[in-house]
């Protein structure tokens, strides 16, 4: 019997409409910050991302005046533009002539297909969600920014955050060399570690570093964040020192988080998530962040959103490969509303 021709261009034809667009969607599954930016995720095109800020007030600030008072009308520029780079993620798919040849009819090569599309769904969710994406430390430089470069931890003993540029700005404040300080988030990073546990200095301690960011953020912005990330020990203090209180009983949860998956209780009105992949040393120490998501913005180019390229044969192979592109990056407006607490031990609860 002669072997079944795959028709490949009817392969490709049903790809893009059918797989790909699943692929789109299942990445806001990937973790509850990309879930909830879902709505809000913004197209931009050209070699780079340009957002502008506004931190100053237009032209003398506005005023109180009587009668025929003269106006401030001198022409100030309130705005700067913090300038982003896109990053580029790709998945590649694989189909050796062996696996065509093995095809006996449009069951089996639906079935070889969709194999391959759900390890590239799980590849790229996890490029963009996992370590290398939303937590992305610089590590990989072509990556997208993520939370450990645009909260960077404060130096060890208190919340100075040293020389760095983010968004192309400049900033720290480091004593007496303060540079751009209105472009930095709030950040904790203690000499001596805190503690979880019963006997613990984190949540057990009346939630103190928590409100010490908090604290921050408001006298910074007059603002709070909306979401709090953070790894299983952290999380496991928190619910521990939650059903403990009096003030909370059960601990509360978002619903909407609940309901797909993304494990949470309220701490003032705003989720506490737990993801695994929130930074962890060997040791146990772990971090946590406080993110403004009205400051936070999921870029994507329209032409390369879950770009499929279709399977064509190279000339240096016996196979068959196609590529999904997706050009993205993570963004920020405003960091001072944001925050990262650093060197919490969590020997204690993990």
């Amino acid at each position: 019997m002669p072997a079944y021709t795959v028709n490949w261009d009817m392969v490709n034809s049903l790809v893009a409409p059918t797989y790909v667009k699943r692929i789109r969607d299942q990445l806001f599954f990937q973790n509850a910050a990309w879930f909830r930016a879902k709505e809000k995720q913004e197209y931009e095109e050209g070699p780079f991302i340009v957002l502008p800020l506004s931190y100053t007030a237009e032209g003398g600030g506005g005023g109180w005046y009587s009668g025929a008072d003269k106006f401030d009308t001198r022409v100030r520029d309130p705005f700067t533009a913090a300038n982003y780079f896109w990053a580029n993620a790709h998945v590649s798919m694989a189909v050796t002539s062996d696996q065509e040849l093995a095809v006996t009819g449009p069951r089996a090569i639906v079935k070889l297909v969709e194999a391959k599309m759900t390890v590239a769904e799980n590849t790229m969710r996890d490029l963009l969600g996992g370590g290398t994406g939303l937590f992305n430390d610089g590590t990989d430089p072509k990556a997208i920014g993520g939370l450990q470069i645009a909260l960077k931890s404060a130096t060890v003993g208190g919340s100075t955050i040293a020389l760095h540029t983010y968004g192309n700005i400049t900033a720290t404040n480091t004593p007496g060399s303060e540079q751009n300080t209105w472009w930095l988030h709030a950040a904790d990073n203690p000499t001596t570690a805190y503690t979880t546990g019963s006997a613990g200095t984190f949540a057990a301690n009346n939630f103190q570093p928590l409100e010490k960011i908090l604290g921050m953020i408001g006298l910074q912005s007059d603002r709070q964040p909306t979401m709090w990330f953070c790894n299983w020990g952290v999380f496991r203090d928190i619910t521990q020192a939650l059903i403990k209180n009096e003030r909370y009983g059960r601990p509360m949860q978002d619903s909407n988080l609940a309901k797909v998956g993304f494990k949470n209780v309220l701490f003032k009105d705003m989720p506490i998530v737990v993801d695994r992949r929130v930074p962890r040393t060997a040791a146990k120490v772990e971090k946590m962040y406080a993110i403004d998501e009205n400051a936070m913005s999921l870029k994507v180019h329209p032409a390369r959103d879950m770009y499929f390229q279709p399977w064509a044969r190279p000339i240096d192979q016996d196979a068959r490969i196609a590529y999904i592109f997706h050009r993205t990056q993570l963004c920020f407006s405003e960091r001072r509303t944001n925050g990262v607490i650093d060197n919490i031990d969590t020997s204690a609860t993990s």
